[in-house]
């Protein structure tokens, strides 16, 4: 991979992990005559936004987008430039995007809630970035984008802020567990998107 498409890509990956910074567990699917939306368990529901849900608490969330009145997107091309299936989640390349969550259970699990939150947003500033690269490669490596490799910069040294802010703290054995399968689903993801 060369410089400038290493630089976009990384560029890229920070945009989308803020716009995918939710990630839901409580919450319920919702439909009316519109389409499909999804309560938060506060009441809320995501609009113009990207949300992680794992909707059947198997400890797996899938990733959707939600439009601007609040509506699941389903079996198009977000306004990113994603791709999501008939059921509203996010693909790459046909293979629907997950992530795993240790189930919420507070203090049992071992993992600091600032830990996971941590870890959580680097995970998922890459899944922005293979986004990104993916239709940056497809694009022709058009130079239109990047503006856009530029908007990444701040964002993957926001994640990469949060991430320093935890290396002076010894992790548990369950926080380096965590830690190593979010690294290891990370290269995976690079792997893919550098072939």
């Amino acid at each position: 991979m060369n410089m400038k498409k290493t630089a976009l890509a990384g560029v890229c990956a920070a945009a989308m992990t803020i716009s995918m910074g939710l990630t839901a567990f409580g919450g319920q699917w919702r439909s009316d005559a519109h389409g499909w939306w999804y309560q938060n368990e506060d009441g809320s529901y995501p609009a113009d936004a990207w949300q992680w849900i794992d909707g059947n608490s198997d400890g797996t969330a899938e990733c959707y987008f939600f439009d601007s009145q609040g509506y699941c997107m389903t079996n198009t091309v977000t306004p990113d430039g994603s791709t999501v299936n008939e059921y509203g989640a996010w693909t790459i390349n046909g293979t629907v995007q997950v992530k795993a969550f240790p189930r919420e259970s507070g203090a049992t699990d071992g993992i600091r809630s600032e830990f996971k939150k941590a870890l959580d947003t680097y995970e998922q500033f890459f899944d922005e970035y293979c986004a990104f690269m993916n239709r940056y490669s497809n694009s022709g490596y058009s130079p239109e984008m990047m503006g856009d490799y530029v908007a990444f910069l701040s964002k993957y040294q926001e994640a990469m802020d949060s991430l320093n802010r935890l290396d002076n703290q010894e992790l548990n054995n369950s926080e380096l567990l965590y830690y190593l399968e979010v690294t290891e689903r990370i290269t995976q993801k690079l792997t893919e998107v550098s072939l």
